[in-house]
């Protein structure tokens, strides 16, 4: 998935919402699809096979019903009895054929179709029989009538029970199957469908991981490099803190020894102050010592310090003056 790592994460999130939304619309579509076969399914039962099964069972009763008020026009000994029933057959093949009608436009199969036609045909012999009993009953014979009844008119009856049944088992089989393909394609639509759900659950998932995973990654990269430049910054704020602190103490040991060397100046200044006093004073002193004929030492290095030749020579020779006394003294 490295092409999905290299691209952008607008393009990323841009691919996934693409994806799922195709991986909905699918789903959409087939879930339709297969809603759509077994509501197909059910429009068959509903339209087809179900109305073909009610159409036939119709049929045969109006056939059954119809076959009864032959036998009651047969037995009927006056005109009014006969009228009555002549009225109920005729109610009778007119729902019949109401009934029949209906069924021709529902027909689904050829099978069904053949027996129809084979249905039909012979109805349409038994109504030509049954004039000529109703006619021969309507004459009061009804031994013929009755003849006519049990021969030809019963075999054409039994066939036509007989078809009619046969049609309503052949529908109720097409009943019977599309209810079976109804619930097959039900439980295969809720099948796939699953499946289809489970596969874009499984893919939006994987998708998502992906897109989580492309994304916190550089996050995690980007909050690591916070992390590395929030404690180098502590470690350079400390740093300054240190410097600032050991700038501050070199200020005060400056600042300590500028006013020691002030200090000293002050003092110097003091004692040179102090030495020309005593320079002046001691100067001073030689001078009178000379004058009243002190000949010590003393004074001839002051004088010599202070760059006096004369003095220091008065004071010089008033040594040797000195010695020489001392000596004359000795020796006498």
């Amino acid at each position: 998935m490295k092409w999905f790592s290299s691209l952008k994460i607008g393009a990323r999130l841009a691919l996934c919402f693409v994806t799922l939304f195709i991986m909905m619309i699918a789903v959409g579509m087939f879930s339709i699809y297969e809603l759509s076969s077994v509501n197909q399914k059910t429009v068959d039962i509903t339209k087809d096979w179900l109305p073909s099964v009610r159409l036939t069972l119709e049929m045969n009763t109006r056939k059954s019903d119809f076959r009864t008020r032959e036998y009651r026009h047969i037995l009927s000994t006056n005109a009014e009895d006969m009228a009555e029933a002549e009225k109920r057959m005729a109610e009778d093949v007119e729902r019949f054929e109401a009934s029949r009608v209906q069924y021709d436009k529902v027909i689904s199969s050829p099978e069904e179709k053949r027996l129809y036609e084979s249905m039909l045909a012979t109805w349409k012999n038994y109504l030509l029989v049954h004039d000529k009993i109703l006619e021969l009953s309507r004459r009061n014979k009804n031994e013929e009538a009755r003849a006519l009844m049990q021969g030809e008119s019963q075999k054409d009856y039994i066939e036509m029970d007989k078809l009619l049944t046969e049609l309503v088992e052949v529908n109720h089989k097409g009943a019977d199957a599309a209810s079976a393909s109804a619930a097959s394609s039900y439980d295969s639509a809720r099948l796939w469908t699953a499946i289809s759900i489970a596969i874009a659950l499984t893919c939006g998932a994987i998708m998502a991981f992906l897109l989580v995973r492309a994304i916190t990654g550089p996050l995690r990269e980007v909050v690591a490099a916070a992390g590395t430049l929030s404690s180098a910054s502590e470690q350079v704020s400390a740093t300054a803190q240190s410097l600032s602190q050991a700038t501050s103490e070199q200020a005060a040991s400056v600042e300590e020894t500028s006013a020691s060397i002030e200090q000293m100046t002050a003092s110097i200044s003091q004692n040179t102050e102090n030495a020309k006093v005593t320079d002046g004073m001691a100067s001073k002193a030689a001078k009178e010592a000379v004058e009243g004929g002190s000949a010590d030492p003393t004074l001839y290095a002051i004088a010599a310090y202070h760059d006096e030749p004369q003095l220091a020579v008065a004071v010089f020779e008033r040594m040797l003056q000195g010695k020489k006394t001392e000596s004359g003294q000795a020796y006498r």
